[in-house]
C-alpha cells in the first residue's frame, strides 16, 4: 500500500467524482440517500465544488492517492490560527477502496499536516452516529469521543495526543513544503526532517544534541557564537521566521506550499539562495564528521533537487495521461 496525500487539483477533483458512488452510512436521513444513490458525474457541477472548496478561508484539501491514482479527499477546514483549532474530514470514491485502512492512512497524514505544519492544537471530526467504520478509525488515531450533537458524534484529538500520529516514514506530498517519502521538504528546499535542528514531533531532539548542534553551527560559520538551545531548536519555517530571502512569507503571500509550485520558479532569489548555500559546502567538509556533512548535505545541500523533484511531479500531475492513470 503506498498512500501519498496531494494537493486537491480541478483536475483531480473531476478524477475522483467520476467514479463516486454515495455511500448509506453517511446519510442521517435515509429517504435523502434514495434521491441520491443514482449519483451521476456531473462535470459542472464538481467545477462548482471545486470552487467553493478553493474560496473556503482556513481550509486545505487533499486528494487521496493510492500509487498515484485519486481514490478519496481528506480535508482540514477551518483551521483557526488564535485558537488553534481545524476540523477533519474525509471521503473515499467507493466501496472498493474501503475497509483497506486507505482511510486510515489518509487521516493520520492529515493529522500529521495539521499538528506539524498548520501548527494546530486541537483537530476536531465528527461524523454519522450510525457510521461504525468512521468512528472506529478515529477512535483507533486517539480521537476522544466528546458525545452526540443532532445526529452526529463529536470527537477532539489534540496535539499532545500522540496516538494518532503518523511513523515518519510515512509519505505525503506537499506541506509548508511538502513530506515526501519521509521527508519534510520546506518551502525552500530544506529537508526539515535531515536536519538537526528540527525538533517537531515526531523528531524530537534532546538538550544535549541541540547544544551540539549549536557547536558545530559556529564552527561552520552559520552563528558567530554558541546560540542556547532554545534559539538552536526550530519546529519549521512560517511567513513569521527570520529568513534572509524570506521565501516561507512569499510563498504564503502568494497561496503556495513551495517555490515548486510557483510560476517564476527558479527566481533570481532562489538562484542566489541556492548559491549562499553551496558556498557553505566547502567549510562543512572542513569541520564536519563524515556523518555530520551527510546529515547537512541532506538538509539543506540538496535543496534545488528537492524543489526540483516537487516540480516535476506537480507538472506531472497536470498532464490528463496523469491524471487518468
Amino acid at each position: 500500500m503506498n498512500i501519498t496525500l496531494q494537493p486537491m487539483t480541478r483536475e483531480l477533483m473531476h478524477e475522483l467524482y467520476r467514479g463516486f458512488v454515495f455511500d448509506p452510512a453517511i446519510f442521517m436521513d435515509m429517504e435523502l440517500y434514495e434521491k441520491n444513490r443514482n449519483y451521476r458525474y456531473d462535470a459542472g457541477k464538481v467545477d462548482a465544488l471545486f470552487d467553493m472548496r478553493s474560496e473556503e478561508p482556513g481550509s486545505t484539501a487533499f486528494a487521496v492517492m493510492l500509487d498515484g491514482k485519486v481514490i478519496g479527499e481528506v480535508g482540514l477546514r477551518h483551521a483557526n490560527a488564535e485558537t488553534g483549532e481545524c476540523e477533519l474530514s474525509i471521503h473515499l470514491q467507493n466501496d472498493s477502496v474501503k475497509n483497506q485502512g486507505y482511510g486510515t492512512a489518509a487521516e493520520q497524514l492529515a493529522i500529521r499536516y495539521a499538528f506539524d505544519v498548520l501548527r494546530m492544537e486541537h483537530i476536531f471530526a465528527e461524523c454519522v452516529i450510525k457510521n461504525g467504520r468512521s468512528r472506529h478509525v478515529l477512535e483507533k488515531l486517539g480521537f476522544l469521543y466528546l458525545g452526540d450533537s443532532e445526529g452526529f458524534a463529536q470527537y477532539r484529538l489534540d496535539r499532545n495526543d500522540t496516538a494518532g500520529r503518523v511513523r515518519s516514514d510515512t509519505p505525503i506530498r506537499s506541506d509548508e513544503g511538502g513530506i515526501t517519502g519521509g521527508r519534510i521538504i520546506a518551502a525552500c528546499g530544506n529537508d526539515c526532517s535531515a536536519c538537526p535542528r528540527y525538533t517537531a514531533h515526531p523528531f524530537e531532539k534532546t538538550e544535549e544534541e541541540l547544544h551540539h548542534t549549536a557547536v558545530l553551527w559556529m564552527r561552520i560559520g552559520y552563528r558567530d557564537h554558541v546560540v542556547p538551545v532554545e534559539e538552536i531548536a526550530c519546529t519549521g519555517c512560517g511567513p513569521e521566521n527570520t529568513c534572509r530571502y524570506r521565501v516561507a512569507a512569499c510563498c504564503a503571500g502568494r497561496g503556495i506550499r513551495t517555490c515548486a509550485e510557483c510560476a517564476e520558479y527558479p527566481c533570481g532569489i532562489m538562484r542566489e539562495c541556492f548559491a549562499v548555500t553551496a558556498s557553505f559546502e566547502p567549510k562543512c567538509r572542513e569541520v564536519c564528521t563524515d556523518r555530520e556533512y551527510d546529515r547537512i548535505r541532506k538538509a539543506f545541500f540538496e535543496k534545488e533537487k528537492n524543489l526540483n523533484a516537487l516540480s516535476d511531479e506537480l507538472k506531472g500531475s497536470k498532464t490528463p495521461d496523469a491524471v487518468q492513470a
